[in-house]
């Protein structure tokens, strides 16, 4: 990952050095492998994709591109710019929901981990039994998400959610949420105090958009749920256990080969890569 100090001249000239045609800046290396598959599978493979220094860094770059300084092109996490008034890009590219892992943890992907990674039949890895375990894992944890959607647009520091959902849970390696766990941190943090006046406007603007409360829980404490899940199933027939690097890995492997217009972000993505076409 770069710190990229360059004048605006020396930007408007690196896709050369590369040999693309534009360049596509991003957050972090996780961000790189997710939209060089979005590229591929687009056929738009032109397209450099270079790491920043995170958000911050890959701001100012979009600031840069917003006043007509340097000819490039962003993609970042959607995060909670849907409550914050934000201004949308058309040089700038969005992940569906708050982050890639919200696209990559898809049923079908997973069961291909599963299968690949424990050496799972058919039998063993039943069709739906993730949407289950994650229909119910999204419930318990819906007002939680909205209550964190709230805290970002709000602008205020209380620790609601975080990146790891362990400490929530039934037991540390349990894949099963702890509600009372889970209302008593609501009520602990001070959440219904500081939010509760704009929590009803924060689900009003979901049901505008057409999307729903999990498509903005935070993508690393949605893959450390996925990742008890699967070492769940794995744990009922092998001995083996998925690290968070190797369930990953095996997460972008698989969707690079099951990502098709079956997915329901499909679409989505189809039309956001028509903005490096139009830009």
């Amino acid at each position: 990952m770069a710190n990229l100090n360059y004048s605006n001249d020396a930007l408007n000239v690196l896709s050369q050095f590369y040999g693309a045609e534009k360049i596509l800046y991003v957050e972090g290396e996780d961000d790189v492998v997710f939209w060089e598959s979005m590229l591929e599978k687009f056929e738009m493979e032109k397209v450099k994709v270079k790491a920043v220094s995170g958000l911050p860094e890959l701001e100012k770059l979009i600031e840069k591109m917003s006043l007509g300084e340097i000819n490039s092109l962003a993609a970042r996490d959607r995060d909670y710019t849907d409550f914050k008034g934000a201004e949308a890009l058309g040089s700038v590219l969005y992940t569906y929901g708050h982050s890639i892992e919200n696209t990559l943890l898809y049923e079908s992907s997973i069961m291909r981990v599963l299968k690949t990674y424990g050496r799972l039949g058919a039998r063993q890895v039943r069709d739906g039994e993730f949407w289950e375990w994650l229909d119910g894992f999204n419930e318990v944890f819906e007002l939680m998400v909205i209550y964190e959607a709230a805290k970002e647009r709000k602008g205020c520091g209380i620790l609601i959610m975080g990146d790891n959902c362990s400490r929530f849970m039934e037991a540390q390696d349990s894949h099963s949420p702890c509600s009372k766990k889970i209302k008593a941190h609501l009520r602990g943090c001070g959440a219904s105090e500081e939010l509760d006046d704009i929590l009803e406007d924060v689900e009003n603007r979901i049901k505008e958009l057409g999307r729903k409360s999990f498509d903005y829980m935070r993508g690393h404490f949605l893959f450390s749920g996925c990742l008890k899940f699967a070492n769940y199933k794995l744990g009922q027939y092998t001995k083996k256990k998925i690290s968070k690097d190797g369930f990953f890995s095996g997460l972008v492997l698989a969707f690079q080969n099951t990502f098709d217009d079956g997915h329901p972000h499909y679409e989505f993505y189809q039309n956001e890569m028509q903005k490096i076409l139009n830009g």
